[in-house]
């Protein structure tokens, strides 16, 4: 299928292609798996709809546009990947809107039939995170007490996600959250609270 018609924005302004509809070029058309939407069939920049993240990207084969995508109406240069945005936001890389779809593939709310766990645990000095292979895909975050920005972004697939947290202080606390925001597991100090949150 193609994707829906290009529109202008309040915020973004006019937008440049207005009323284009992208079209479907390769790979899943239902957000059953990765698909290629582009300006034309034939042109070669295209973007990208990756299923297991819930993710869109922005492919640049030659120099000419999109080159940025976002999930706001303001424009974040060179940006190319954006998770599970409700709109998604066309830009040339000058910031010159090109226009705004609204995501087919969005997925409202976390109630859709979808399951998230992970667990963090101390091993010595290092915080280790899980995420089992049968948690629904997205990007998981790590927060650390010390900052309101994630410390860690973990893309999760359909296999097992393990690692450990960068700069790891335990005077910190340390929460594991789902794609949603949803607390997962925490780790205060030599403390541990599990929680599990599943959606159905």
């Amino acid at each position: 299928m193609s994707l829906p018609a290009l529109q202008s924005d309040s915020v973004a302004g006019t937008a440049i292609w207005l009323n284009h509809v992208m079209v479907h070029v390769s790979g899943a058309s239902d957000g059953s798996g990765d698909g290629y939407w582009s300006y034309d069939s034939t042109a070669l920049n295209r973007i990208k709809y990756t299923s297991s993240t819930q993710t869109w990207s922005d492919i640049i084969e030659t120099s000419s546009a999109p080159n940025s995508l976002s999930s706001t109406s303001t424009h974040v240069s060179n940006q190319k990947d954006i998770v599970n945005p409700e709109t998604v936001f066309m830009w040339y890389n000058n910031g010159d809107f090109l226009g705004k779809f609204d995501n087919p593939f969005y997925v409202t709310t976390a109630s859709s039939g979808m399951s998230f766990s992970g667990s963090l645990s101390v091993v010595g000095t290092t915080l280790e995170y899980s995420i089992p292979a049968d948690s629904s895909a997205g990007t998981y975050q790590l927060m650390s007490s010390a900052s309101s920005t994630a410390q860690l972004d973990i893309v999760h697939g359909s296999s097992l996600s393990s690692g450990s947290a960068p700069n790891f202080d335990q005077t910190k606390i340390w929460t594991l959250l789902s794609p949603y925001g949803d607390e997962l597991d925490k780790i205060d100090l030599n403390k541990k609270k599990k929680v599990f949150s599943n959606f159905w």
